[in-house]
C-alpha cells in the first residue's frame, strides 16, 4: 500500500516494496516452515535458514533506502554534529549489544559442523546489528520532519526497528536474567507485534499523508 504511494522506479517505491516483502517472507515461513505442514521435515531448516537470510536482506536494503531519505530530500538533520554522532554511536552499540553477542558461539558451532541452522542465526544476527544501526538515520528523520504528518512513516519504521531490538534482547539475554520460558515467549511476541504493527502503521501513515496532500486545495 506504502509503496503504490510512488510511481514505478522510484527509489521509495523500492524500499516500501523491499520492507513488505521481508514481512511477507516472515508470514509465509510462519506459516509453512515453523510451526506448518513442512516444520517436521528434515530440509525446513535450510529451507528456513534461506528464507530468513533473503528476508533480512530485503529489510536491510528497505530499511537502507528509507534512512538515506533525507539526503536525497535535502532536509538537514536536527542537532548537532557531535550529537548526530553520539545518536549513530549509541544505536550501533545497541544493535551490537543485543544482536551480536552470540555470534562468537555461532561461529564456534560451525567450525564444529553445525553448519545449516548456525549459518541462519549468523546471518539474522549480521542483518539485524545492520539494520538497528539504522534506528539513529530513522529517529533523525523523523525529527527532521516533526510537526507535519509526512514524520509518523518514519516514527512507526524507527518503533518498529526498536521493537525488533527487543526481541533480540529477549532472545539473548532472557537466559542470562533467568526469565522463564513462558515470560520470555510472552515478551518475545509482544516485541515482535509491536514490530510488525508498527511498520504496517508506518505504511497507513503514508497513505493518510497522500490522502490529505490528494485533498488539500494547493494540490
Amino acid at each position: 500500500m506504502a509503496a503504490l504511494q510512488f510511481e514505478a522506479g522510484h527509489f521509495l517505491r523500492r524500499a516500501w516494496l523491499l520492507l513488505g516483502a521481508c514481512y511477507a517472507l516472515i508470514c509465509v515461513g510462519d506459516l509453512t516452515l515453523t510451526t506448518g505442514p513442512f516444520s517436521q521435515y528434515p530440509w525446513t531448516a535450510l529451507a528456513n535458514g534461506i528464507l530468513t537470510i533473503v528476508a533480512n536482506l530485503s529489510a536491510i536494503t528497505g530499511a537502507w533506502i528509507l534512512a538515506r531519505a533525507w539526503r536525497v530530500a535535502g532536509l538537514t538533520l536536527p542537532g548537532s554534529r557531535r550529537t548526530q554522532v553520539a545518536v549513530y554511536v549509541t544505536a550501533f552499540a545497541l544493535a551490537v549489544l543485543a544482536a551480536g553477542t552470540p555470534l562468537p558461539s555461532y561461529v564456534r558451532e560451525m567450525s564444529r559442523g553445525e553448519i545449516t541452522e548456525n549459518l541462519m542465526w549468523t546471518a539474522s544476527s549480521i542483518g539485524d546489528i545492520v539494520s538497528f544501526s539504522l534506528i539513529a538515520p530513522m529517529l533523525l528523520t523523523a525529527l527532521a520532519l516533526r510537526g507535519g504528518a509526512l514524520s509518523w512513516p518514519w516514527a512507526f519504521l524507527t518503533a518498529s526497528l526498536v521493537s525488533w531490538l527487543g526481541v533480540d534482547a529477549v532472545v539473548y539475554f532472557g537466559p542470562e536474567i533467568h526469565l522463564s520460558d513462558a515470560s520470555a515467549k510472552l515478551a518475545l511476541e509482544i516485541f515482535r507485534g509491536m514490530a510488525c504493527t508498527s511498520a504496517m502503521s508506518a505504511g497507513f501513515a503514508l497513505r493518510l499523508v497522500n490522502q490529505d496532500r490528494d485533498r488539500s486545495p494547493a494540490s
